[in-house]
């Protein structure tokens, strides 16, 4: 292999290495993007189920 050849090869795959994770991040995006406007807007405020446990149980081991 020359050394011509080595360095157009692996400068070939360095920007391929470069390339791909945006192409593929693009792709994803558009993906989640189809999908959240195919989801139906909700009517009214959001709410939240209520705590399976009481509001301050956590306090002990959880200090915000």
């Amino acid at each position: 292999m020359l050394k011509r050849d080595f360095i157009k090869n692996a400068a070939a795959f360095a920007l391929s290495a470069l390339v791909s994770p945006a192409v593929l991040a693009r792709a994803q995006e558009d993906r989640f993007l189809r999908d959240a406007r195919a989801m139906p807007m909700a009517d009214g405020p959001f709410t939240l189920p209520p705590l399976p446990y009481a509001f301050n149980a956590l306090e002990p081991h959880i200090d915000a």
